[in-house]
């Protein structure tokens, strides 16, 4: 499912001459792990669906998304008290395709853990927009061109990371299905995402993404998606700024993973602003996630998923702006043709809670911990401003899991 800030930092190479593309591809290729036999298990933390991993760099501890869709980057405030050779600028474009030059640099040394990566590939960027939105405190991406150097195993129950030097290191559950990828340039795994309609789409793996499945829109028929029985419209950020873009959820019967990993009535969102499918960590908590960049084949072992949080869904995101919070997206039910919310509507109270003079501190609040303050609440009392008018409603908590269920 979209969520507010669907971290896709997909980065490309423009045109900008030959001599600066060979420099880019050798730098982002060019990272060498020191140790040459190793095993490491590391602890994350989870915000928002995505893996948090502490990285130091040059005896200073920083917190890195950890995101196998993007190349390695690094917060701009950071670089500049950092030692490093800046090698080149390309243009780079986001998840929007929107297009900005930025600088590659080289970083001596980054640890992860007692593992050292020598000569890193990484891009200066500003985060400051990824940090405000998604009200993070991270400093840069781990990104797949470091990623390919080592095979990595993703634990959601235990929220535990291994990466090691060998396979023999790393243990696979016998009731496992595998399937082969192609890395892109950068590494990002990509493979083949095949519905029961006999619609086929390049997907990517993406722990950037705290979605589930996502496919682009083009190839289904107008009448298709208006026949889809949830909808979504609103915002979504890329790291140079927001679109506007629709969504369109439908339910297959089947639908397979890279030819091996069959699938039971998924729920796939159809993505306008897409030019390829997804795969985020909403599906990959249903296994343990085993990824061998040398091979080119990732492990899907299944798992009993960690518990779900109700929380923090209510049918609608959020924006803080000029100092007013936002309906920034809202769900809409093609079951239920009441009125409900709408996008840009300004919200005034939520329960008892007054937010007519919201602050940066009263949204990450909300969006951190939940829109009606306590976990399992059904509904909330939410009151917005719409044309000058004042309009409360009743919103109950809201799963799309549990709507599909619902309405099979």
């Amino acid at each position: 499912m979209k969520q507010l800030l669907p971290l896709l930092i997909l980065f490309s190479f423009s045109s900008c001459g030959i001599v600066g593309r060979i420099k880019t591809v050798g730098l982002i290729n060019g990272t060498q792990i020191e140790q040459r036999r190793f095993f490491e298990e590391i602890s994350f933390k989870e915000e928002n669906g995505k893996i948090i991993l502490p990285v130091e760099i040059q005896n200073n501890v920083y917190d890195f998304l950890f995101d196998t869709g993007a190349i390695a980057v690094i917060d701009n405030e950071v670089l500049k008290n950092l030692k490093n050779q800046k090698v080149t600028s390309q243009k780079v474009k986001d998840y929007f395709g929107t297009k900005s030059k930025l600088n590659y640099h080289r970083l001596e040394q980054v640890s992860i853990q007692n593992i050292n990566f020598r000569s890193t590939g990484v891009v200066g960027a500003d985060l400051g927009l990824i940090k405000s939105k998604d009200c993070s405190g991270i400093s840069g991406i781990i990104g797949a061109n470091w990623m390919k150097k080592a095979l990595w195993q993703i634990d959601f129950q235990q929220q535990k990371l291994r990466f090691a030097s060998s396979m023999d290191s790393l243990q696979i559950p016998e009731n496992s299905d595998t399937i082969r990828f192609v890395p892109n340039p950068q590494g990002t795994p990509a493979f083949k995402f095949s519905t029961s309609n006999g619609v086929q789409k390049d997907m990517i793996l993406d722990t950037g993404s705290p979605g589930n499945l996502s496919m682009p829109a083009n190839g289904f028929s107008k009448e298709e998606r208006n026949a889809a029985l949830l909808k979504h419209f609103g915002l979504a950020y890329g790291i140079f700024g927001s679109s506007l873009d629709s969504t369109f959820f439908i339910q297959f019967p089947s639908a397979s993973v890279g030819h091996n990993l069959e699938l039971k009535n998924p729920v796939v969102v159809l993505e306008s602003s897409r030019n390829r499918g997804v795969m985020g960590t909403t599906f990959m908590q249903n296994y343990l996630v085993t990824i061998d960049w040398q091979r080119q084949y990732i492990i899907f072992s299944p798992i009993s998923a960690p518990e779900k949080k109700k929380v923090n869904n209510y049918g609608f995101g959020i924006n803080w702006e000029d100092g007013k919070l936002l309906v920034s997206s809202v769900y809409k039910s093609t079951l239920d043709q009441g009125k409900g919310l709408e996008f840009k509507d300004q919200i005034l109270m939520i329960n008892q809670r007054d937010l007519r003079q919201a602050t940066q501190s009263d949204y990450c609040d909300l969006r951190l911990n939940g829109k009606n303050g306590q976990d399992d609440a059904a509904f909330i009392w939410v009151k917005v401003l719409r044309n000058g008018v004042e309009l409360d409603f009743k919103v109950e908590r809201f799963d799309v899991e549990e709507f599909f269920n619902k309405n099979k």
